[in-house]
């Protein structure tokens, strides 16, 4: 993977409130 972990769970958080 390309992402860090933490890029993941930026992601993720922004999916869950979208």
């Amino acid at each position: 993977m390309t992402e860090t972990a933490g890029d993941l769970a930026i992601a993720a958080a922004i999916c869950s409130r979208n």
